[in-house]
């Protein structure tokens, strides 16, 4: 185990972790071609269409995805992956940043 580790997990077991260490977040979010390239693959002229018909969600859950503001579950996934042919991992995007 490498020395940085050791300390973080003393200092977590403490309590004493520093604001630094404790501000990084990770954010996971749908890759939003996943979405056109199922709409192009369906034959789907809109946002609101491709949602009711193939993932019985709103056109507005489905902007929220494309956009972040909201990640799918896994059943929807799935649909996404039978219907793009991609695997899971392709499909999300994660960025590790830090918080303000």
């Amino acid at each position: 185990m490498s020395d940085s580790l050791s300390e973080w997990q003393s200092a977590s077991r403490n309590g004493k972790l520093s604001a630094e260490l404790t501000k990084e977040v990770n954010i996971m979010r749908l890759d939003p071609e996943v979405i056109t390239d199922a709409m192009e693959r369906t034959g789907s002229r809109s946002v609101d269409e491709f949602g009711w018909k193939f993932l019985n969600k709103t056109g507005t859950t489905v902007r929220n995805y494309m956009t972040g503001k909201s990640v799918p579950r896994v059943p929807t996934l799935m649909i996404l992956k039978r219907i793009t042919h991609r695997p899971l991992d392709q499909m999300i995007i994660e960025d590790n940043s830090i918080a303000a």
